[in-house]
């Protein structure tokens, strides 16, 4: 799927719920996590700010600006709630708001529509973002879409690996960056991390190294018994071992709920 295809909901989760850096002149972190956001066509700046390079073009906006002005959607991350190994993912406080190309002067009439436009199409306000394991995030959502667990069972079964997005537009009152109400360096993480909506699933295509295979055949000829350990999710784990030969019987698949 293009860039331009990905809805904007969901391309704001990708944009702006990462843990890269900008550092002289590159951007460094996950190389998953740059490619999703290569593919979605969004430029993260060394100021935390993430600006989509498509032009907005949505009626309901461009019908209000000048035929010479261009209108990007951009966020900047305010808070970061970083990954955690036990909750399983990770969640940002951005605000988002529409960049335009030229500046554009309008009186304040006009500005009010341009706003209530922009809010209109998701592309002004604050947001919680959260990206995670697919089973974490399904009891942040307010509402859990018909077959969600079987859709992203059905890639981890091929060996993907699936993050599920979702977010929320925060509390008016909050205020944004440029007119800030409450303090969101504060927000505590149980605060914003409820009530979330489902904005879709991150397949991601990791394949083994090429590697892999004559190193583990050597092992097993040597004597060596071949155990794997992973932190990956169970269907997904499954599938590497299978296809490098670690395991070629059915796979009984047990999960302890408490230590």
């Amino acid at each position: 799927m293009s860039g331009e295809a990905v809805p904007l909901e969901a391309s704001l989760v990708l944009a702006g719920c990462h843990q890269l850096i900008y550092s002289d002149g590159t951007v460094l972190g996950d190389p998953m996590e740059k490619a999703a956001l290569s593919s979605i066509g969004w430029t993260y700046h060394s100021d935390q700010t993430c600006v989509r390079r498509q032009p907005l073009g949505a009626p309901s906006l461009t019908s209000m600006l000048p035929p010479s002005v261009q209108a990007r959607v951009g966020l900047r991350i305010l808070k970061r709630f970083p990954f955690s190994s036990d909750l399983k993912r990770s969640s940002t406080v951005v605000d988002v708001a529409p960049r335009f190309s030229p500046s554009l002067p309008v009186d304040s009439g006009s500005a009010l529509r341009i706003a209530a436009a922009c809010d209109y199409i998701g592309c002004r306000g604050l947001f919680v973002l959260t990206k995670g394991s697919p089973e974490t995030i399904k009891e942040l959502l307010a509402t859990v879409p018909p077959g969600y667990d079987e859709c992203y069972q059905a890639h981890t079964r091929l060996g993907k690996r699936v993050l599920a997005l979702a977010s929320k537009r925060l509390h008016a009152e909050m205020g944004t960056a440029d007119a800030p109400g409450a303090d969101v360096t504060k927000l505590a993480r149980d605060a914003v991390e409820s009530g979330l909506t489902f904005r879709g699933l991150l397949v991601l295509h990791c394949p083994n190294k090429p590697e892999s295979q004559a190193v583990l055949e050597q092992l097993r000829t040597s004597g060596h018994e071949l155990q794997m350990l992973t932190g990956d999710a169970l269907l997904t784990a499954t599938h590497a071992a299978h296809t490098l030969g670690i395991s070629c019987l059915p796979p009984l698949l047990l999960e302890l709920e408490t230590l």
